[in-house]
C-alpha cells in the first residue's frame, strides 16, 4: 500500500498530514498542487490536504480530504 498526498508549502494541515503520515511508516508521495494546478483539476481537489490511499496493484482503495490522524491511517491500512 502507499498513499499519495495532496498539498501546498503554505498548508498548515499538510504540514500535519505529512507528519502523521511519517510516522504511520506508509510510503507516499507528495504532490505540491501549486506545480501541478493540472492534476489538481483533473482530480477535482477543492480543499487540501487530500490524501488517497493506493493498494499494492494501484488501486485508489480510499480518498481522505483534511488530516488523517496516524490511527486512521493505520486503520486504513489495516482493513485493507
Amino acid at each position: 500500500m502507499k498513499a499519495v498526498k495532496y498539498g501546498a508549502s503554505w498548508c498548515g494541515p499538510c504540514h500535519i498530514m505529512r507528519a502523521n503520515l511519517i510516522q504511520s511508516g506508509i510510503p507516499f508521495e507528495e504532490i505540491d498542487i501549486d506545480e501541478r494546478p493540472d492534476l489538481a483539476a483533473a482530480k477535482h481537489i477543492e480543499y487540501i490536504p487530500v490524501t488517497e490511499f493506493y493498494d499494492d496493484g494501484g488501486a485508489l482503495i480510499d480518498s481522505r480530504t483534511g488530516i488523517v490522524s496516524v490511527e486512521g491511517i493505520l486503520s486504513i491500512v489495516n482493513k485493507h
